[in-house]
């Protein structure tokens, strides 16, 4: 399995043109695109998966993940 990020925020100075006023270091991320690099050789992705990290964090819950990193009282059962 590949990397797993929890808490994505902004960082960084690589991007230009950049808006100071959106990109505030340090700040969660809430949205954004999602990138896939290879360095220095050519690749072909075979299986991308994503994972919806909203969810329920009752743990008393049928639905409850330990993962869920936004919570969202209306997905528990």
């Amino acid at each position: 399995m590949g990397r797993v990020y929890s808490y994505p925020y902004i960082v960084g100075g690589g991007a230009s043109p950049v808006d100071p006023a959106v990109k505030i270091d340090g700040t969660p991320m809430t949205g954004g695109y999602i990138s896939l690099q290879a360095e220095t050789a050519p690749i072909d992705f075979r299986k991308v998966e994503l994972l919806n990290l909203e969810g329920c964090t009752d743990p008393r819950s049928k639905s409850y993940r330990p993962y869920i990193v936004r919570s969202n009282p209306a997905m528990c059962r």
